[in-house]
């Protein structure tokens, strides 16, 4: 990762009022962007949307946190930007309810708005806004359009530089972890694993008294996993008054998957979430009730691998292509008719598990009628393996490198042309591409010559050339490929 453009967020002084009285008094304007001047809020430059999300994931900086204690309406506080080149500008405001927009402007008047509203997201696997921008100075805020309680604006800022030139290190947020660590994480075969283990006196992976009061919050907890799966999850309580939260942050502005207690494992399915390796955090939170309740989780981790994975490349004698051999759960898929493992080139993001346009759902066109797969072009690939029986479909990725163009077909050169073969005359002449081998043959003899870089050639015959001699010339190039065959009668 990359290094940020470290600067503090200060606060938009005349932005407080409304915005026509701002515009009323351009002075105060002027003041606050005088306060603001070469400041401009902390943001991660990167390589791509991917990598942006892989930046809030692993406790980068946010840009900005505002609580906006009014009801129903209000605004955080404007924020500043400063590009030195032309980008895409990436923007994650990050609110669970979404109950806020963010605005995007290229004026401090805020008048001369970039693109429409962007919605809060809940998670950084959610939509990330993209825009293509040029070097300047730019402002943002959010806008508040429902709900009662204080609520909370976190926004993410990314940048992709146009000139590619990424140099530098993120800083990550060097806070104290203060979440409880979580020693390890049960592995699941299948997704009835968890409820297996539940049934037959399995061990929890946490338990806590969640307090009497509306918003009291269980301990916070985290656990790793090594590799891209799913995390399943069922928060136990003898009453659905709990909120379930699971996050892909430590400061838990990212929420990724949420859900109420439930009383038994029938009662509901399982939270879940599918996500990269890494490490995630979870607690619970109290929305209803007024005595103190016992909340027990249990967690356990189906890795995409038990599923589908790459069992094998082999190239091509050539090596003009690559073998891929799958190796894939027989009982989940049924068959590749009743199940699908499709493949499309590129490195697709866990959010786009579901993606109907990339995975081309209403056809067959990308996917495999059997365990392997030949490729003809290197580069990234992500396998999708997926089922009607659950939606607990899996990826895998692989990469191919080592493919090698094949060599052209040489081509034919042209036939060539006789300019010159007069009747008394030992003298063929004529033309046709660069530096080939030219064959004449006349009354059952052949002579050769090679033609000059101007494509000019000349041969001289044992006899003098008759009226009526057929004369027959063709050309071959480096590549021992022939022309066509030139027939010339002499007059």
């Amino acid at each position: 990762m990359k290094k940020m453009k470290a600067t503090s967020i200060l606060l938009a002084i005349a932005l407080a009022l409304p915005l026509q009285t701002a515009a009323v008094q351009p002075q105060k304007a002027l003041a606050a962007e005088n306060l603001m001047a070469n400041e401009s809020v902390q943001y991660a430059t990167v390589a791509s949307v991917e990598a942006f999300r892989d930046y809030i994931d692993n406790d980068g900086l946010y840009a900005s946190q505002d609580t906006i204690e009014t009801e129903w309406e209000g605004y955080t506080d404007v924020h500043k930007l400063v590009f030195d080149e032309p980008g895409t500008l990436l923007i994650a405001p990050i609110e669970v309810n979404g109950e806020i927009d963010t605005y995007v402007y290229t004026n401090f008047a805020l008048t001369a708005q970039v693109g429409d509203a962007i919605s809060a997201i809940s998670s950084s696997q959610d939509k990330i806004t993209a825009y293509e921008i040029e070097a300047g100075t730019y402002y943002y805020r959010g806008s508040r359009w429902n709900g009662f309680d204080p609520i909370t604006l976190t926004t993410y800022i990314g940048f992709i530089p146009k000139s590619g030139n990424i140099t530098a290190e993120n800083k990550y947020n060097t806070s104290a972890d203060t979440a409880t660590p979580i020693d390890s994480i049960p592995l699941l075969a299948n997704p009835a694993g968890l409820i297996d283990s539940i049934n037959n006196d399995g061990t929890y992976t946490s338990q806590d008294e969640v307090g009497p009061n509306w918003g009291d919050t269980s301990t916070t907890y985290s656990f790793t996993v090594s590799e891209d799966g799913w995390i399943f999850a069922y928060p136990l309580c003898e009453e659905n008054s709990i909120n379930w939260n699971l996050y892909s942050n430590k400061d838990l502005t990212s929420r990724i998957a949420t859900g109420e207690t439930r009383a038994s494992v029938t009662e509901k399915e399982p939270v879940t979430a599918y996500v990269k390796a890494g490490t995630y955090y979870y607690n619970a939170r109290r929305w209803n009730g007024y005595d103190p309740l016992t909340v027990s989780t249990y967690i356990g981790f189906m890795p995409a691998y038990s599923r589908v994975s790459v069992y094998e490349t082999q190239y091509s004698d050539d090596m003009t292509s690559a073998t891929i051999t799958v190796n894939y759960d027989a009982d989940y898929l049924g068959s590749f008719a009743s199940g699908t493992i499709r493949m499309v080139k590129g490195h697709v993001n866990p959010s786009d598990l579901y993606n109907e346009e990339i995975w081309k759902t209403e056809t067959r066109e990308n996917a495999l009628e059997k365990e392997t797969v030949t490729v003809t072009e290197n580069g990234d690939y992500t396998l999708c393996i997926s089922n009607p029986s659950d939606k607990y479909h899996c990826l895998a990725y692989f990469s191919v490198t080592d493919i090698k163009k094949a060599d052209p077909a040489p081509s034919t050169p042209s036939a060539p042309k006789i300019t010159k073969a007069k009747k008394g005359t030992k003298v063929v002449k004529g033309t046709c591409g660069a530096n080939l081998k030219v064959t004449v043959k006349v009354n059952k003899k052949s002579y050769t010559a090679i033609s000059n870089a101007s494509g000019k050639w000349t041969v001289k015959v044992a006899k003098k050339l008759k009226k009526g001699n057929k004369i027959k010339v063709f050309a071959t190039n480096s590549s021992s490929v022939k022309s066509a065959t030139t027939t010339f009668k002499v007059k």
